[in-house]
């Protein structure tokens, strides 16, 4: 009789056990990455893009961020080639991105030409024409004379091709550009005398210009796009306030607008965290999105990746003192490059004592599949990939900027 209960014990303990292949999965032990060359003398405002096997950085020769240098580097640090950007009227340039033949576009805003002095007839004198005296501080890229979007588009041997602008009317700053086909998407902000707007504005690569779109009545911070072939286009930012229908949730939303080729806004997706301060900053073409969440002195790198119709598949949240930047070289591989501030469970050897950027790399399901550590990195600038170059990371490394290429191919 105990026989025949100790075989049933057994047989119960055999049902209810999980099986070995329901076990927690082994720990991924983080590789740490070199740098593959270096960079000095680049300022905390340069735009970064990466295109074939060169990268790209757009900066500027001096302190009041005009004259705008446009630099192309081997990833081993070694400078390619060079090309000023100045109109001749002072301009300031702020960001980069390649188009899919290889062409480099730049946008920025220019000041207006002045008009060529009137001789008097009664004087055979003319005395030289005097620019007006900057009005704001030398150090702010709003600058109240600078009021002309400008695309310069680049060829990948640094030659400029040609120049195209559109005239605002009142002081302006781009802060993002976007590629896709025949389509360039700019966004940026515009200053009056009493507010700032954020503005979408399409233009083609032959220079034709759509009209401006303005987005939000107050507050609607734009912080990336992206630029679909047919003209269409999705904005990413943040607001404290109301976009058309959809209300404030937290102390600050992250949000998604689809926009339609005409720019009328299709739909405005909101963050649903209450008392939290979200963005998103970072997004690719595959709906993969990286952006940050803070709620007191909770902060943390969020990054999530959805479907066609903007439903969320998975999330990862990090303890981290970034947002997230992310890229997907293919369907199945999602990266993330974050300033992590705590262990994280999926790594073994991972427990940072102050902030440090880690690389991870996950699956199409959302699981960690491998962990990377940019010696010396605590701050990411940029982060991309090319078949050639693979996953890059630009971070900053004591006074310096390293590269760190060829993370995964």
């Amino acid at each position: 009789m105990k026989a025949r209960r100790l075989l049933l014990s057994l047989l119960l303990l055999a049902l209810i056990a999980p099986p070995i292949a329901d076990a927690a999965p082994k720990k991924i032990a983080v590789k740490v990455l070199l740098p593959n060359g270096t960079v000095n003398g680049v300022s905390a405002l340069a735009s970064f893009a990466i295109s074939g096997n060169s990268i790209l950085i757009l900066d500027s020769d001096t302190e009041s961020a005009t004259n705008p240098v446009l630099r192309a580097f081997a990833s081993d640090g070694s400078e390619k080639w060079k090309l000023s950007l100045d109109s001749g009227s002072g301009s300031y340039a702020s960001a980069i991105a390649p188009d899919a033949i290889g062409n480099i576009w730049v946008v920025g805003a220019s000041g207006v030409a002045p008009a060529p002095a009137v001789v008097s007839s009664e004087s055979n004198t003319v005395k030289a024409l005097q620019t007006d005296p900057f009005l704001l501080d030398p150090q702010s890229p709003l600058r109240p004379d600078l009021t002309q979007l400008t695309l310069w588009q680049v060829s990948n041997s640094g030659a400029l091709i040609q120049k195209f602008t559109k005239d605002f009317s009142s002081a302006l700053l781009p802060t993002g550009i976007s590629i896709s086909g025949s389509q360039i998407g700019v966004i940026g902000i515009t200053a009056s005398a009493t507010t700032n707007s954020s503005f979408f504005i399409n233009c083609t690569t032959s220079g034709a210009f759509s009209n401006q779109v303005s987005i939000g009545k107050s507050d609607a911070v734009l912080d990336n796009l992206l630029q679909k072939s047919d003209g269409s286009a999705l904005l990413f930012g943040s607001s404290s306030s109301s976009i058309q229908k959809e209300k404030l949730i937290g102390k600050r939303d992250a949000f998604v607008i689809s926009l339609s080729k005409s720019g009328s806004i299709l739909q405005v997706l909101r963050s649903s965290n209450k008392l939290s301060t979200r963005t998103w900053q970072s997004a690719t073409t595959s709906l993969f999105l990286g952006g940050n969440a803070i709620l007191g002195k909770k902060s943390e790198a969020v990054m999530t990746k959805f479907d066609s119709k903007f439903q969320p598949l998975w999330t990862q949240r990090f303890p981290a003192s970034s947002s997230a930047l992310v890229v997907a070289p293919d369907s199945k591989r999602y990266f993330s490059a974050f300033t992590s501030t705590a262990a994280i469970a999926a790594l073994s050897n991972w427990k940072p004592i102050s902030g440090q950027v880690v690389i991870l790399n996950n699956d199409l399901k959302g699981i960690v599949q491998g962990g990377y550590a940019p010696k010396g990195a605590i701050n990411s600038r940029f982060f991309g990939f090319t078949p050639e170059l693979g996953v890059i990371l630009i971070a900053d490394v004591g006074d310096h900027l390293a590269f760190f290429p060829s993370i995964s191919r």
